[in-house]
Order: C-alpha cells, then sequence, then structure tokens
C-alpha cells in the first residue's frame, strides 16, 4: 500500500514540475495546482462516462440477445369472433350421429383463409364428440380448444323443459399455429358453456375467455359463469382479459349497461365489479338485438372493432365481429416446396407416360397395389419433368391458392349486403 501511495505522489509531482516548467512564466504554482486538479476532475468524469456508456451498452446487448423478438415483435393479433349458428343443420340436431353442414363449414372456413386472423372465437359451434377438430380447422393451421355441450356444461333446466335442448351450444377458441404463442385452457370449470384460454408472447400473457348462454337460464347458471369469470380475475399475471360472447342479454341497453331483468342486470354488474368494459353498442342480430358482446379489462386493450354483415363469415342470423389486440405475436416462417407447373414440360412428362407398361404390373396386382404403383411412377415423373420453386408456406391449405383468394374478394365485393359498422 505504502508503495502505491509514493508511486502516485512521484507521478503527481512529476506531472506538476511539467506544468509549472510550461506555464510556470505566466501562472504561479497555486494556480498550476487548481489547473492540476481540474485536469484531473475531467480525466475522472471522462472515465465515468465512458463506463457508464459501456456498462448500458452491455446490458441492452446482453436483453437483447436473450430476448431478440425485443427488437421486432411482430404484428398485432388480429381476431374473428363468430356465433355461428350450428355447423350442424338444425334437422341434423336429433340424429345419431351429427353430419355437419358442409356449405356451411366451406364458407367459414374459405372466410378464415381468406382474412387469416390469427385468433378464432365461435359460439354455438352444435359440435359433439362424432366430430374432430381437423374437421372444423386443420390442426397445422390453427390450434383449437372446443368445449362442446354436455349434461356438465349445460344441465337440465326443470322450469324450461320444453325450452331445453340436450344438442346444440358449444363453443371454441382457435390459435393461429404459425403464431409464436403458447396456448392452453385455464380457469375453473363450472356448469356453464364457458371456456377460457390462457395466451402466451414473450412476456406478454393474457386471457380470453368465450361463453354462451341459453336466454332462459336463470341465476344457477349466472352463479356458474360467476365462478369460473371470478377465478380468472384472481390470477395476477393476466394483466389482460378478453370476454367475447353471446349471453342473450336482450333487454340490456348499451352502452349505459342497465335492464329490467334481474338476473341480466346481474351479469352487467358483475362484469363491472371485475373491471371490464363492454365495447359494443349496436346490433349483432338481424332482430336488432345487441346479443353478441366484447368486454376488456382496459379499453386500450383492443383496436379496430368491426360488425360485420348478415352471412360475412358464414350463414347465421348473428352478425360476426373483428378486432385487433394490443399484443403482438411473430409468425413462426416455414417455407415448402412446389411444382411450378407453368414451366412444366408436358410433352416429355406424357411420353414417358405413355412408354410405361401399365397393363403388366397394374392388371396382375390388386387395387391397392395397383394404385401405389401407379402413384409411384407418376411422382417420378413429375419431379423429373416438372421444376419446382420453394415459397413461404402462409399458414393456409395448398389448395387456398392466389387464385382461389381473388374469387373469394369478387364473391364478397359482390355482395350488397357487405357494409361494415365500425365502432370507436
Amino acid at each position: 500500500m505504502a508503495d502505491h501511495l509514493r508511486i502516485r505522489n512521484e507521478l503527481n509531482l512529476l506531472f506538476l514540475s511539467i506544468l509549472y516548467f510550461l506555464y510556470g512564466k505566466r501562472y504561479s504554482v497555486s494556480k498550476v495546482l487548481r489547473k492540476l486538479r481540474r485536469t484531473k476532475m475531467r480525466l475522472f468524469d471522462a472515465m465515468c462516462t465512458i463506463f457508464t456508456f459501456w456498462l448500458v451498452s452491455l446490458n441492452l446487448i446482453l436483453i437483447i440477445i436473450c430476448y431478440p423478438g425485443i427488437l421486432n415483435p411482430g404484428p398485432v393479433i388480429t381476431g374473428l369472433y363468430a356465433n355461428v349458428r350450428g355447423f350442424v343443420p338444425f334437422s341434423g340436431l336429433n340424429e345419431t350421429v351429427l353430419p355437419l353442414s358442409s356449405t356451411k363449414l366451406q364458407d367459414f372456413q374459405s372466410y378464415v383463409y381468406s382474412t387469416e386472423p390469427g385468433l378464432v372465437v365461435l359460439n354455438e359451434t352444435w359440435l359433439s364428440s362424432d366430430h374432430s377438430d381437423n374437421e372444423i380447422l386443420p390442426e397445422q393451421f390453427y390450434k383449437v380448444f372446443r368445449l362442446d355441450r354436455s349434461d356438465k356444461t349445460h344441465p337440465y333446466d326443470p322450469l324450461n323443459p320444453r325450452k331445453y335442448r340436450k344438442k346444440g351450444g358449444g363453443v371454441m377458441i382457435a390459435v393461429k399455429s404459425n403464431l409464436d404463442i403458447e396456448s392452453k385452457t385455464v380457469g375453473k370449470r363450472v356448469k356453464a358453456e364457458i371456456l377460457s384460454v390462457e395466451l402466451k408472447c414473450g412476456n406478454d400473457i393474457f386471457c380470453v375467455t368465450t361463453c354462451y348462454r341459453v336466454g332462459t337460464l336463470h341465476d344457477e347458471n349466472f352463479l356458474e359463469v360467476e365462478k369460473h369469470l371470478r377465478s380468472i380475475a384472481r390470477v395476477k399475471k393476466y394483466k389482460k382479459h378478453y370476454f367475447f360472447g353471446d349471453l342473450n342479454l336482450r333487454n340490456v341497453s348499451w352502452p349505459n349497461g342497465t335492464s329490467n331483468q334481474g338476473v341480466e342486470q346481474k351479469f352487467v354488474d358483475l362484469f363491472d365489479e371485475l373491471g371490464m368494459q363492454q365495447m359494443i353498442d349496436v346490433p349483432t342480430h338481424e332482430q336488432g338485438n345487441t346479443l353478441d358482446l366484447c368486454f376488456v379489462s382496459n379499453a386500450s386493450f383492443i383496436k379496430n372493432i368491426l360488425v360485420l354483415s348478415k352471412n360475412d363469415v358464414c350463414s347465421s342470423d348473428h352478425y360476426g365481429i373483428t378486432f385487433d389486440l394490443t399484443s403482438r405475436a411473430k409468425s413462426k416462417v416455414s417455407k415448402r416446396k412446389i411444382f411450378d407447373f407453368k414451366r412444366a414440360n408436358w410433352d416429355d412428362l406424357n411420353r414417358d407416360l405413355n412408354s410405361e407398361n401399365w397393363d403388366r404390373y397394374i392388371s396382375s396386382r390388386d387395387p391397392n397395389e395397383g394404385w401405389h404403383y401407379f402413384k409411384n411412377v407418376l411422382n417420378s415423373l413429375m419431379e423429373k419433368h416438372i421444376p419446382t420453386i420453394t415459397i413461404k408456406d402462409r399458414g393456409r391449405p395448398p389448395w387456398f391458392d392466389s387464385e382461389t383468394l381473388n374469387l373469394c374478394k369478387k364473391e364478397k365485393s359482390t355482395d350488397c349486403d357487405s357494409a361494415l359498422i365500425p365502432l370507436l
């Protein structure tokens, strides 16, 4: 320690001698000492500034390395809500195995594939265990969460035995598979058609809930829905909570949120206690009622709400709703190879196909073996005579190409009732 002090004093003395030699004729010793102190302070300040800059830069670099998505969090999550009034024909609800309406399902899928919402929320799906998720939205494009009607979610109502319907109802939430989102079901299981899904986009964790309520249900149903919603509200990590659903609150006046029906007012008061604001104040049903509702824990968490016109999504007496969440999610980029048929050598392909001795291989085999042989030969010749190109996977079926998309847009543009109702 003494050596260090001695060396420092000798350096100070040497520095002082140099300054006195340079400025001694113009300054006194005291001024030289003051100049020395100022010089040392400037040097110290400069070193502190450099160290601070280095430390801040290092922390920023480490944050970017740990969370690379911070530089580009991705686009906002777009959403679609619709009460589809059943993918099963009403006449088919009494059948043992519920049939799907192919026309309605195709209309719905065409709308989803053309608009590509990141979040799809549905009420009244009318689905059952007879139907797989892939029949509604294929798993490679959407991760589907369903709660179909059952005796547990829709108990028998002794007060309205004629209104009770064992089949029907059902809710669904689907999340686009190519979005960088983790999702899982949450919330207390209750005797009501209500479903909640947790979504995690990086550090942004929030909850989406949907519920369908038959209008004739009373306090028992309200208490079950309340139990589920309060279980979600107790989760502190959910800074954002979105609720979409048809609660059949036909007597509530929006945006005032008042009703002369007791159970309806209880629902309004419940959402008010939970600090959730209702965002829809225009009709969402062909009879002029506001039945499909959107409650948000903070109005700033949702943007660009649009109420569509009748049948825009699919055939239904309810209007669909589109929206943008403020949460952002990046898309997982995936690529695939496809045949470029525009540059195919059709002449050589046809020549090689004609030169194959099909009778020799197919006539002596059963149909399955013959089919596999034909398919293998055809694929081999296609790879030989048709070049391939690599394209980005848009998260929709390969058959839904640009031509199909343009036809869907053309169909929508010619619909006289396709006016949108914007909500602020």
